[in-house]
């Protein structure tokens, strides 16, 4: 049984826009879920106001400190694109 290289290609596409459609239905009903239970109130989410100085969620209420991401620097140049025509 000879299969053409078109035919596999296309059950890969089909494959994958199914499980693309199966991960939208599921991140909705997912979605679905948080909403309600923040409207029943069973999730109450980050408290809305910095406690005692601290920042919100920094843990500086209840006397844990968090480390902190550090971000390394970019180089002045990294940033700026690049015009093809330029010659750069």
């Amino acid at each position: 049984m000879k299969v053409e290289a078109g035919a596999i290609g296309f059950l890969v596409v089909v494959a994958l826009c199914c499980a693309t459609a199966a991960i939208f239905v599921l991140m909705s009903r997912s979605l679905k879920r948080v909403k309600s239970n923040v409207a029943s109130g069973e999730f109450h989410g980050l408290e809305s106001r910095p406690a005692a100085g601290g920042a919100v969620g920094d843990g500086s209420a209840d006397g844990q400190a968090t480390a902190v991401a550090a971000v390394p620097a970019q180089s002045p140049g990294s940033a700026r694109r690049k015009d093809p025509g330029s010659g750069d």
